[in-house]
């Protein structure tokens, strides 16, 4: 800021305060014009873009740059999928496994409650009919698959919890 007013003053001795202050405006925009040119063309190195192309190439020439800038985006896009797809397949399981999990407790409590329920059952017959012993036993027999289905999914769930 200083260095304006210095530039300004120092141009009031030539000329007068007015054309001095247009000056320094163009002087400042040549600098700014020139830095943005620098910017523009250091971008273009870095990206490969041809922004000058607009200019002297014709509209089929630049189509044809767009869409070659459209394919590379869309093999950078499907190259950044296929690294990330194991990577979220590997979270989306162990989100799933947890709410399998929580699901499967229910499933085995709603079991174990239905064979306690029936064994209940069987054993009121069991009281009131005669040779019901026969048929409690019978029953006893008919209920063991179940109740081992049960306690080797308790035993499977709560051995999963305890590792997580």
């Amino acid at each position: 800021m200083f260095a304006n007013v210095a530039a300004v003053h120092g141009l009031t001795a030539v000329v007068s305060p007015w054309l001095a202050a247009l000056v320094l405006c163009f002087v400042w925009l040549a600098v700014g014009f020139a830095l943005a040119i620098g910017l523009m063309v250091r971008a273009g190195h870095v990206t490969g873009w041809k922004w000058w192309r607009v200019f002297s190439a014709g509209p089929d020439e630049s189509l044809a740059d767009l869409e070659r800038a459209r394919l590379d985006a869309e093999n950078a896009v499907r190259e950044t999928l296929a690294r990330l797809a194991p990577a979220i397949t590997i979270e989306i399981a162990s989100a799933s496994v947890a709410v399998a999990g929580d699901m499967a407790d229910d499933v085995v409590e709603v079991g174990e409650n239905l064979l306690e329920s029936s064994q209940d059952i069987v054993e009121e017959i069991a009281e009131d009919v005669p040779g019901g012993r026969v048929v409690s036993q019978v029953w006893g027999v008919v209920l063991m698959p179940g109740r081992l289905g049960i306690k080797v999914a308790t035993t499977i769930l709560n051995r999963g919890d305890s590792d997580g």
